[in-house]
């Protein structure tokens, strides 16, 4: 059975809940029933100034389109606007107002 989440689509920015506790958040590329693809996908790195944005996979090129088995994710929700701005920002250099 097909089981998507309504409250997001295709274009948003979303962050994923691994089953292990890492959070992965990234531009929603597609969704299937097995598997969610994520754009450029990123991951919350504390700093000396607090929370920023860190490459989520430090060995694959920053743009890489990655896909994900459901099995690992334990929830997937559209991002706070605060946080997708930021990454916007840091994803393509455009400041969000």
């Amino acid at each position: 059975m097909l089981i998507q989440n309504k409250e997001v689509s295709e274009g948003d920015i979303v962050t994923l809940k691994m089953t292990y506790s890492e959070e992965c958040l990234g531009k929603l590329v597609e969704q299937d029933m097995s598997t969610v693809t994520l754009a450029k996908p990123m991951s919350m790195v504390a700093g000396q100034q607090g929370l920023g944005l860190g490459p989520f996979s430090f060995t694959v090129p920053s743009d890489t389109n990655i896909t994900i088995n459901r099995s690992a994710i334990a929830w997937m929700a559209k991002t706070d606007k605060e946080i997708a701005n930021q990454y916007i920002q840091t994803t393509t250099g455009i400041h969000v107002a």
